[in-house]
């Protein structure tokens, strides 16, 4: 990770880059990442599980949101904005909205995977996870 990031500052400052304005908004988001990596790194179990619920309750939340705005068919953002005919649950773009899903999916199986997990434990956190790939299919993303 250092030695990518290190290529990309390389770019930037040496004025190596095809595309400068990319390359530095490139930089600041994998700084972003980092950032988010040594916040992740330090957390603690009880943190880092917290943080995983956490993710996991809003992947559900959305994704059932988003079912439920389907399932009406009106076309419509949260019941209020009109929608596009490629909108899908809070986003314009259904590709959008299956990105986030593939992110969010796997949150709440490792969840139930986890060490030490009871087995009705596993199975509550196997509903989000099911529901949340159920609609990335059914969004029509590619």
């Amino acid at each position: 990770m250092i030695l990518f990031g290190s290529i990309i500052v390389a770019q930037v400052v040496l004025g190596l880059s095809a595309y400068a304005y990319v390359t530095r908004f490139e930089l600041w988001k994998y700084a972003a990442y980092g950032g988010l990596f040594l916040l992740a790194n330090q957390c603690g179990r009880t943190e880092a599980h917290r943080l995983l619920t956490i993710l996991a309750t809003f992947g559900f939340v959305v994704a059932l949101c988003a079912l439920l705005q389907y399932l009406t068919g009106r076309g419509e953002i949260y019941w209020k904005w009109p929608g596009l005919s490629s909108s899908f649950g809070p986003y314009f773009d259904h590709n959008h909205y299956a990105g986030l899903m593939e992110m969010l999916t796997p949150i709440p199986l490792v969840i139930a995977l986890m060490e030490g997990s009871r087995r009705h434990a596993q199975l509550l956190w196997m509903v989000p996870a099911i529901l949340m790939a159920a609609t990335i299919f059914v969004c029509g993303s590619r």
